[in-house]
């Protein structure tokens, strides 16, 4: 398949389709390479698992070996403002790219999924255009911020910050309305490509577990940019993760990355669980 899709690339005909449909054997098989390649699910969250499945479904099918990255986005191609990621009732859809002995590719694809978000049931995907090399040198890890404290702040809005206290020197704020369920977090740093109101994909390692989302970019006025809003919903592992680790790990896309230390968040990051949790 993606044989055909380096020829129609070279030819200029970009739209190439193909599909992967995963039953019995093929599932089977799909299973054993996520296994081989992947943490074991319980490690991650639900958008995280949909992802890992539809990498190791659409490889296992690939008759060049192709390696496929889901929510990875060329926003030099001009992407930026679509949704890298969306998982709704067993289906997953975004963006991705796919690499084999023919060159990188941008696709759009949509994978059908088991119940338990664990195996690709049937993966398709476009081939958009040819993933244009770059001179642009990622940006060094940020290193994690000292001489921070872990607070709750606010009663109608409940507001969880890893700062120094009344000021704007802060690497971590959460906010929720009290009793709604659903928390935002803003993140302190951002990516040179990220626009107000485009998305990006955000990793999150917390105490071991592989936490994935999209955020969408807003104008931050007290940092002068536009930084990554993450909605998180009710029942995410991540507030739980932080009240029992030691560091948060974010990056942004594939260029940011910092850390968070989570010394004394234990005691802030329940209280502030329990007043966003759902009344």
């Amino acid at each position: 398949m993606m044989e055909l899709a380096g020829r129609l690339v070279k030819s200029g005909r970009l739209r190439a389709l193909f599909s992967v449909v995963l039953t019995g054997a093929l599932a089977a098989a799909a299973a054993d390479v996520r296994a081989a390649s992947t943490p074991a699910l319980p490690q991650a969250n639900a958008l995280q698992r949909a992802v890992w499945a539809c990498e190791a479904g659409a490889q296992s099918r690939s008759s060049t070996h192709a390696r496929f990255f889901l929510g990875t986005v060329d926003h030099a191609a001009g992407l930026g403002d679509q949704p890298p990621l969306i998982l709704a009732g067993g289906t997953l859809t975004g963006l991705g790219q796919s690499a084999n002995d023919k060159g990188w590719f941008n696709l759009r694809f949509t994978c059908r999924l088991t119940p338990a978000l664990d195996k690709a049931q049937s993966f398709s995907a476009a081939v958009l255009s040819v993933v244009k090399p770059s001179d642009a040198v990622p940006a060094p890890a940020i290193p994690a911020a000292t001489g921070k404290t872990w607070y709750v702040a606010g009663t109608d809005t409940v507001t969880l910050i890893h700062g120094v206290r009344e000021t704007d020197d802060r690497d971590f704020l959460a906010t929720c309305a009290a009793k709604s369920g659903m928390a935002q977090i803003r993140l302190a740093h951002t990516a040179r490509w990220l626009t107000a109101g485009g998305y990006a994909t955000i990793a999150i390692t917390a105490n071991g577990k592989s936490l994935l989302y999209v955020a969408r970019g807003v104008m931050d006025e007290n940092l002068g940019a536009v930084v990554p809003v993450i909605p998180v919903p009710p029942g995410d592992p991540l507030f739980a993760q932080m009240a029992t680790g030691t560091r948060l790990s974010v990056t942004i896309g594939a260029d940011t990355v910092y850390s968070v230390l989570l010394g004394g968040a234990g005691a802030p990051v329940r209280s502030f669980t329990v007043g966003c949790a759902r009344g």
